[in-house]
């Protein structure tokens, strides 16, 4: 990376500090009001009804109820005693009074990608408590993990263009984490068989962008509304938990992959709470292992979602050193954190991405493996429907069928299909659509006509 790079991406990083707030300026509710009796350096959330004072021993902010505040206070040698002066309110009583009414924030925690302190966010007082623990990058060589990855993405056998998109994405994505320009990062997905080292590689991830992971599987896939466990963490990990391709599950992940990966804006929901709007610098990556069963649940990729997933394939090759017994694991994984510094200042000050795949939105356009969308194509929804229509519409001889979305939707109802139907789509405006995306890629048997301004399906019998 040259120097005019480096410079704007400290104007870029300068730029977007201006817009969230800049962390560590106390404004905004705080007033310029003198503090009482010296008062120390500490913030109220008015729900769940909170104080929270800096850490002596991490440096974190950490979360107190009253009782534990008066006790803060008092090692800080304030008296709780009321003076014979007039005044109602003791000294401790005056300052919790005082920072409840001019420190107060609406959200305190973690928040992934952006440091400790005070600052602003969608016009909100918040207080970042904990941050990522990133590596001291620094120039050095990295021969264990680069024959990893040469391993994991099979360079040797000619696979090349996949890597460059990998080390690209990673670019990116880090690069917002460590001082660079901050830009949309695309879901990432690594299919391969178990013991591949995908997972390896999620946790090599992990480390790099701070060593904070959550799982979002249940929030991105509908089995729950509640997400504030995820915004301390800058890694959200999905580690081949599907279960299925059901539709809901589908359509919920594909809107949360959007949702993440082009949208600085996230909404934090916790249990009896309000709901804050916050900016979260998220990384989200996927294992999925090679069976239709665990690529089935990928969602549909049309022009909604292909630029916002990478989908690479892992390879099943030897470690580059030996993993048999507990004692050859830890020595291996060591041996991997330990290069990890270097890899990650190569990274970012040293490698180049091709101008071929380079991205205006995302640091690199994406990249879907080719073998891995050949196994998709069976899965895929509309082909799913085409096989049950040819199921439910020509299981005796017909040539043809005819009818409106509604007439279809009846028909499949009315054969008993409700389970198979619903697994790729739910009412009649839905399977509408999917019509229309079968009709792009199955013309020749799907097809659309209007008569008197009604649309007309006709689908032709197989072979026909």
């Amino acid at each position: 990376m040259n120097d005019s790079a480096i410079v704007d991406d400290i104007q870029d990083t300068e730029t977007w500090k201006r817009e969230v707030g800049v962390v560590g300026e106390d404004k905004g509710s705080e007033d310029n009001e003198e503090m009482p009796h010296d008062c120390p350096d500490f913030y109220f959330m008015e729900k769940p009804a909170s104080f929270f004072v800096r850490s002596d021993f991490t440096k974190d902010w950490i979360m107190l109820n009253e009782g534990g505040v008066k006790r803060y206070l008092k090692g800080k040698n304030h008296s709780a005693k009321v003076e014979e002066d007039g005044e109602p309110l003791s000294e401790i009583d005056q300052i919790i009074h005082h920072v409840q009414m001019t420190r107060y924030v609406r959200y305190a925690g973690g928040l992934a990608g952006h440091p400790v302190g005070f600052t602003h966010m969608s016009n909100e007082p918040i207080l970042v408590t904990k941050e990522a623990k990133l590596l001291d990058i620094a120039p050095g060589e990295f021969p264990v993990l680069q024959q990893l990855l040469n391993n994991l993405f099979d360079r040797n056998g000619g696979d090349e263009l996949q890597y460059k998109h990998f080390l690209g994405w990673l670019q990116g994505a880090l690069s917002g984490l460590y001082g660079g320009r901050k830009k949309f990062r695309q879901a990432l997905a690594l299919v391969g068989p178990p013991e591949s080292g995908k997972s390896l590689l999620q946790k090599l991830i992990t480390v790099m962008t701070g060593g904070r992971a959550a799982k979002p599987f249940q929030f991105m896939t509908g089995a729950t509304s509640f997400n504030s466990d995820l915004f301390a963490a800058e890694h959200l990990m999905i580690e081949d938990e599907f279960a299925g391709g059901d539709y809901k599950t589908r359509k919920f992940l594909a809107a949360n992959i959007k949702q993440v990966a082009a949208n600085e804006d996230q909404y934090c929901h916790m249990k009896n709470l309000t709901v804050w709007t916050l900016r979260p610098y998220w990384i989200l990556t996927l294992t999925l292992n090679e069976d239709q069963d665990a690529l089935g649940v990928l969602p549909n990729l049309d022009g909604s979602i292909d630029d916002k997933l990478m989908i690479l394939r892992v390879n099943k090759k030897p470690t580059p050193m030996p993993t048999v017994t507990a004692d050859d694991q830890k020595k291996f994984w060591n041996t991997l954190i330990s290069e990890l510094p270097h890899f990650v200042h190569y990274l970012l000050n040293e490698h180049e991405i091709d101008k071929e795949i380079l991205s205006d939105r995302f640091t690199v356009k994406h990249y879907h493996h080719p073998w891995v969308t050949d196994q998709l194509t069976p899965v895929m929804p509309e082909t799913r429907l085409l096989e049950l229509l040819d199921m439910v519409l020509f299981s005796e001889s017909s040539d043809s069928w005819v009818g409106s979305t509604t007439e279809l939707f009846d028909s499949i109802i009315s054969r008993g299909k409700r389970d198979s139907l619903f697994t790729v789509c739910r009412g009649v405006v839905p399977l509408g659509k999917l019509m229309k995306r079968l009709e792009l890629k199955q013309r020749d048997r799907v097809f659309s006509t209007n008569c008197h301004n009604k649309s007309k399906w006709t689908i032709t019998a197989p072979n026909v």
